[in-house]
């Protein structure tokens, strides 16, 4: 009868144990060889298996769209595809990560932070990648990048914002001293406003 409980109670340990690392097997053979108890002890100590995600045939043919239309420096396509890709999965950190990467390309600041600190915030852990990335140089080199890094990978729009209301404000300075014509002070306004949107 004792035996029989045992067995019962290693193949129950066993079937807790088939959602941790430890694994259904391993749990099973613990709980039989030393105790339905120590088992037990294994599979709460033991961590949960990562649960492998299904991806969207769909997302694969939009990230294969837009390699392709990277590789031909077709920016403007690739961001297109990824976007489009974003529909079926709007949490998808690599996603996220290669549109960060297509943006500093194209030196769209502001989207290639918000990209960025959205795949850090979704699962994104290749940091060093991060931090050595070819097409994330012009990014790092910006001057809200430490602030970004310091904020755990979080864009302070508002900090754009002041920026670009500081440019307006010198802009305006240059003026008044004569040091630009009023055209010259149009233009310089007009593309600042413009690199707003």
């Amino acid at each position: 009868m004792i035996v029989l409980a045992w067995i019962i109670l290693s193949i129950l340990v066993g079937t807790m144990g088939s959602s941790k690392t430890i694994g259904a097997m391993g749990a099973f053979f613990i709980s039989l060889i030393f105790s339905p108890i120590i088992g037990l002890l294994f599979v709460i100590g033991s961590s949960e298996k990562e649960k492998v995600k299904k991806v969207n045939p769909k997302i694969v043919e939009l990230t294969k769209k837009a390699y392709k239309a990277n590789n031909t420096q077709d920016y403007n396509n690739a961001i297109n595809a990824l976007q489009e890709a974003l529909y079926y999965d709007a949490k998808d950190a690599h996603i996220h990560y290669n549109l960060s990467l297509l943006f500093s390309k194209i030196k769209e600041k502001e989207k290639a932070f918000i990209h960025l600190g959205k795949a850090v915030e979704f699962g994104y852990k290749n940091l060093n990648k991060i931090a050595t990335s070819e097409y994330l140089e012009w990014l790092r080199e910006q001057p809200e990048y430490n602030k970004f890094l310091i904020n755990g990978y979080k864009f302070d729009k508002s900090q754009n914002k002041n920026n670009y209301i500081q440019e307006l404000e010198e802009l305006s300075k240059l003026k008044e001293n004569g040091i630009i014509t009023e055209i010259e002070f149009n233009n310089q306004k007009e593309k600042i406003l413009n690199s707003r949107l």
